[in-house]
Order: C-alpha cells, then structure tokens, then sequence
C-alpha cells in the first residue's frame, strides 16, 4: 500500500504502526481499509486524538467534496471527537485537528478555500510536514492551479520519490489538463502501492487521455485482478 509517516501522540507505540497504515491508505483513496486501520488504533488507545481525525477524513475528503451528505454525519462525529481531545496532542496536530473543524463549520461555498487557508497557516509553521503539502495539493486540485500543485509535488518528491500521495495528487493534477505530465507518477504509482486497486486504476485515467491504449488497458486489467483476489481473500 506504500509507506506515508505521520507522526501523531499516542500512549501505546504499536498505534503509530495502525496509523501509518491508515493514512497511506487515505493517500489512495482507500477510505474503508482506512477506517478499519484507525479503528484498531482506538482498540489500543481509546483517547486517541487524531485516530479519531483519522477516522472523520474518511468521509470528509477531496472525493466527497467536504460534502453534507447524510452519510458523511458519522464522520462528522468522528471529528467531533477529535476535537474534544486536541489538548492532548502537539500543536501540529492540533493545526490539523482544527483546520478540519473549521472548514466544517464554515458554510459549504467556503469549506475548500477554509482548509486551504488553513493547510497553509499549517505548512508556514511546519515547513518539513510533507504530509499537509500533499493535502493541500490535494484539495488545489481543479482550482486552476495545476503548475503550482507540480510544484508542491516535486517537492515532495525530492525528499520521498516514492510517496504514495504525492504520485496520486500528481495524476489527478494533470488529469484533463496536460495529462501527460504525469506519466512519471503514472509508470511509479502502482509499483509503490501494487496491492491498491485504485493506484493500478488511476494511471489508466493519463494513458487514455493521450492514446497511449495498451498501457491504459493493462492498467485497467490489472486494477480489476488486484480488486478481485482483494475480494476473493
């Protein structure tokens, strides 16, 4: 699935390890595994702040557009919690904790332009956290702001070549844009996450938008075989 370090306060050593996994899946749109990685982290430390932030940004994400959507009321809660707990944790995390709280609470128009307001204040103040720089690439994405989400991305990538969220960002960046800027992270992404049927899918998008046909297809096929043996198992 990747690897994606996020460094996060907790009582019990092994919940870093759940969290990890968690966010990497986060970073391939991998909402439900994620879930199910957060929620172990709260099998081992209850009051654990940002597994419960964890747990909210798997349904208040880029994909469901920080949405009201009913099914995104329990996520809502998770955050909630979260937030009843972020004096328990460092003030990076607490940045995190509240920058999702507050573009929840501003009025669905705003949300996006809240959090990226906030990502930034983030990122000012911890220049190193490659972790909010994915995000806010992320969340820029379809802002008219292509060239300067690849270079957010680079930088990412001149640390990390290999993290799972920045070669995703960076196909979705260039998707319908200039697709071909992002076969570097087309031909690298699914060698880094190859058990994520979504990061074999995602490439397929690029291919396709510039003839490259076989590659598209393979992509394709072998989205589907890895969902399949998922099932499957």
């Amino acid at each position: 699935i990747g690897k994606a370090h996020f460094p996060i306060s907790t009582k019990v050593p092994e919940v870093q390890e759940w969290f990890d996994q968690g966010n990497a899946l986060l970073h391939s749109f991998w909402y439900e595994e994620a879930e199910r990685s957060f929620r172990w982290c709260l099998k081992l430390d209850p009051d654990c702040a940002m597994a419960y932030w964890g747990l909210a940004r798997c349904g208040i994400n880029w994909s469901t557009g920080l949405s009201d959507f009913p099914e995104v009321e329990r996520y809502k809660d998770f955050l909630k919690e979260a937030v009843r707990r972020k004096d328990s944790v460092t003030p990076r995390e607490r940045m995190y904790i509240e920058a999702w709280d507050e573009a929840m609470r501003a009025g669905p128009e705003t949300r996006h332009s809240t959090l990226n307001r906030k990502l930034h204040e983030l990122i000012v103040k911890f220049p190193e956290d490659a972790e909010a720089r994915c995000l806010l690439a992320v969340f820029s994405i379809c802002a008219g702001a292509a060239l300067g989400n690849e270079m957010i991305i680079r930088d990412i990538l001149r640390t990390d070549p290999d993290h799972p969220g920045a070669h995703h960002a960076r196909i979705h960046n260039w998707d319908g844009v200039f697709a071909e800027q992002a076969l570097p992270s087309c031909r690298s992404y699914a060698r880094i996450a190859p058990g994520i049927g979504h990061s074999n899918h995602m490439p397929g998008h690029n291919y396709s938008k510039i003839g490259m046909w076989h590659e598209a297809a393979c992509s394709m096929d072998a989205a589907t075989r890895v969902e399949l043996r998922y099932m499957n198992e």
